[in-house]
């Protein structure tokens, strides 16, 4: 996997390189999860999904004075490069063709988990959508979609002008329902641009990110 460093503040965004870096992931994607009981125990601590090795997966990780306190994936939907695999596909595929089309480029945000340390404040999870944004640009994107918990779709139509597409569904790998929220890119990136200063991405931090 090709490498990518960013500092934001005191925090430092760092893309998965390896498998070392995936097991780090796993592990607090597993302490999260586990400490809501989203799954089942298991004797490796970690927990990764196929997703994790495709071409078209990145994960960051996001560290605090070198503790990871974050992690995102963002799936690449991309026709024309043959990324034709998300997460969120398999359960919404039928949503996702009907209202967006599968001819478009599309990020699928998936994944998301804040230490439990960080869960309380009002703005972490700013950190985490600096990310999408990040690919949204890099990849041109006609859409953004990601599947979350009816209670949490709120904040992803506030600050990322999201809207959910379906019913509730299972999600794999976990489980809680969750609803597809999807956001027009070309009509309202500019406008989540000015909704936060953390989200104005520096042109040279976009090129230096992978394609």
């Amino acid at each position: 996997m090709s490498s990518y460093s960013s500092v934001v503040n005191e925090f430092t965004y760092q893309l998965c390189k390896d498998k070392t870096d995936l097991e780090t992931v796993g592990k607090l994607r597993y302490q999260c999860y586990l400490s809501v009981d989203a799954i089942k125990e298991n004797p490796d601590k970690i927990f990764l999904d196929r997703y994790d090795g495709l071409p078209n997966s990145k994960s960051v990780m996001i560290f605090e004075h070198n503790k990871i306190v974050a992690s995102l994936r963002a799936s690449i939907y991309h026709p024309e490069m043959q990324y034709t695999q998300a997460p969120s596909l398999e359960t919404f595929k039928e949503e996702v063709s009907y209202h967006l089309g599968l001819d478009k480029v599309i990020v699928d945000s998936n994944r998301l988990v804040i230490n439990s340390d960080k869960t309380d404040s009002k703005t972490f999870f700013k950190l985490p959508f600096r990310f999408m944004v990040l690919n949204l640009q890099k990849y041109d994107s006609d859409y953004l979609i990601t599947a979350v918990r009816k209670r949490h779709a709120p904040l992803y139509q506030r600050y990322l002008m999201m809207e959910p597409i379906s019913n509730a569904k299972s999600f794999p790998g976990v489980n809680f329902e969750t609803v597809l929220m999807a956001g027009d890119v070309k009509k309202n990136l500019d406008t989540v641009l000015k909704k936060e200063a953390i989200f104005n991405i520096p042109d040279e931090e976009i090129a230096q990110y992978p394609f």
